[in-house]
């Protein structure tokens, strides 16, 4: 920019000059002219007046001695006299300008060049009609000329360095009153008022632009924000296959930082082969997946070609642990209610079917009707959990949740069962101290009343259970302790699954559906309440449900 300015500069002030020069070279040469052609004029003139006051003309002319060329030529141009008629014997002179015009209006003048002097005519009508012509020539313009030719060259050149040196000392006042302008503050910085307008134009535009661009950082924090809060990985490739950005989640899963990351290849931080067939996959296609294993997790990895000019591919990962692991358990469960139902519809079936027939002596009749009403019940009550279990998986149940002292819902449970534990001699002991819970009486009683059964029915003949509900500042801990046959170590975190038995041949003899201990972990669940099991092989099982006195305060449990 300097380098054009400076030149600019120079070109200018080369052009005025020459301008400047051109046209004083035009009034000189002009003034000179009009000096010359005047002179002619006058000298025209003395000789006119005396050729006006003589009868020979002639004859005055022949003693006129100068180095002016005088012609003599009648009305009708034919000649008279000429001082140069050696030369110019055979001229028209009526075809000369100032003749011709002289002739016409009674005077006339003409200047002609030649190749290195200028001929400066006059002519004038005389009184008696004769035109007198005076020509004189001139070398002076041509002198003045070229001397002054000399002249302007120097004075060109002398120009030449004024104006470099001028558009030098302006284009670096300029270029430095230019740079001494604070971007962040153009109008007080400004040292050239014709700049204000400018500057104030810039220091408008520069306001609006902050304004955008802190718009733009607000908007690319809330996307960030919004982009690593999403469960789901994300990752934005180039059409290099490097890494233009990546979320936390996909980091996390990676295993790597979004700083470690950004900007290499893809096959720098993950070259499983599943992912590498998407990449592969991609080149015949605009979208694919594929269900990934990553760690312990199963991921959905979508991966599809950005429509843009640059063509970069996108992964989108998607958690599909829980609803693989949940399709799983629905085809489990699926499975185990017609296994169950299967049992008790098989015997009922084969028993009416030999009651049908006749094939039973009156004598056992009772004890047939005995074991279709025992499977009966058995079917009523498994279907009656799985409903039980449905609700509370659609979350189906009453929300209402009141006071409830559990000492009262212990007691009524003992009172249900005690007459099932006498016929094995099982003791059922309580100590119970006085704790109130809000929350939901069913399913509380449910959660007692399942416990409760379970330590019963897996109990050894002659055992023991022992009911305790204490509290434990903001606590309330219900334990139930019996003396069974207990849970092997590697099986207690699997007793809350539905239909799962420790012992399978005695639980059916005993009447379990196997959905008790899911019942209490879904009740537990909706109460906040805390599940806790020891247990130690052919010695016992101890559970414990920690209840939370005051729902709305539960720093302890966050903590």
């Amino acid at each position: 920019m300097r380098r054009r300015i400076f030149w600019s500069g120079v070109v200018l002030s080369l052009l005025l000059s020459a301008i400047l020069l051109i046209l004083t070279e035009f009034a000189i040469i002009s003034s000179v002219k009009r000096q010359l052609s005047l002179s002619t004029s006058l000298k025209l003139e003395r000789l006119t007046t005396m050729l006006n006051n003589t009868d020979d003309a002639e004859e005055l002319l022949d003693k006129t001695l100068s180095d002016l060329r005088i012609i003599l030529v009648s009305e009708n141009g034919n000649k008279i006299f000429d001082s140069f008629e050696p030369l110019y014997r055979q001229e028209d002179y009526s075809k000369m300008p100032e003749i011709k015009e002289s002739i016409k209006k009674g005077s006339g003048a003409d200047i002609q060049k030649r190749a290195n002097y200028y001929l400066f005519s006059s002519a004038k009508k005389l009184k008696n009609g004769n035109v007198l012509c005076v020509i004189e020539r001139s070398f002076i313009i041509n002198e003045i000329r070229s001397k002054m030719y000399l002249y302007l060259i120097l004075l060109f050149i002398l120009l030449l360095f004024l104006a470099s040196g001028t558009s030098k000392h302006l284009t670096d006042k300029l270029i430095d009153g230019v740079n001494a302008i604070d971007i962040d503050n153009p109008v007080d910085t400004c040292n050239f008022e014709e700049f204000l307008p400018f500057v104030r134009s810039i220091s408008s535009k520069q306001n609006e632009l902050k304004d955008k661009i802190s718009l733009m950082e607000k908007r690319k924090i809330d996307i960030s924000a919004i982009f690593n809060a999403l469960g789901e990985g994300f990752i934005m490739l180039d059409k290099r296959m490097n890494i233009i950005s990546i979320n936390d989640s996909a980091c996390a899963l990676l295993g790597t930082t979004a700083e470690k990351a950004e900007g290499k290849p893809f096959q720098a931080i993950n070259r499983q082969k599943e992912i590498m067939q998407l990449l592969f996959n991609l080149e015949h296609q605009d979208s694919t997946f594929a269900i990934v294993p990553l760690g312990k997790r199963n991921y959905r990895i979508a991966a599809s070609v950005m429509d843009s000019d640059e063509k970069g591919i996108v992964f989108l990962f998607t958690d599909l642990t829980d609803k693989l692991e949940n399709e799983n358990l629905r085809k489990r469960f699926t499975a185990n209610v017609s296994h169950e139902l299967r049992t008790p519809l098989t015997t009922i079936s084969g028993y009416t079917e030999m009651l049908v027939n006749g094939m039973v002596r009156k004598k056992d009749e009772l004890s047939f009707f005995k074991r279709i009403n025992k499977e009966a019940n058995r079917m009523l009550k498994l279907v009656d959990d799985i409903l039980r279990l449905s609700r509370m998986d659609e979350g189906k149940i009453s929300s209402d949740m009141e006071p409830v002292k559990l000492s009262d819902i212990i007691d009524n449970c003992i009172e249900s069962l005690r007459p099932i534990a006498s016929k094995r001699n099982i003791s059922l002991e309580s100590s119970c101290d006085d704790c109130e819970i809000l929350g939901n009486p069913t399913l509380i009683g449910e959660i007692i009343f399942n416990l409760i059964d379970n330590a019963v029915k897996y109990n050894k003949i002659n055992g023991s259970v022992k009911v305790n509900i204490y509290k434990d500042g903001n606590k309330c801990i219900l334990t139930v302790e019996d003396t069974g046959i207990g849970i092997e170590e590697g099986k207690q975190n699997q007793i809350f699954e539905r239909f799962y038995r420790t012992d399978k041949s005695r639980s059916k003899d005993k009447g379990g559906t196997g959905l008790g201990l899911s019942i209490v972990k879904h009740a537990a669940e909706y109460h906040n309440a805390e599940l806790d099991v020891k247990s130690e092989l052919g010695k016992g099982t101890t559970m414990k449900v920690i209840f939370w006195c005051d729902p709305k305060n539960t720093s302890e449990q966050i903590i």
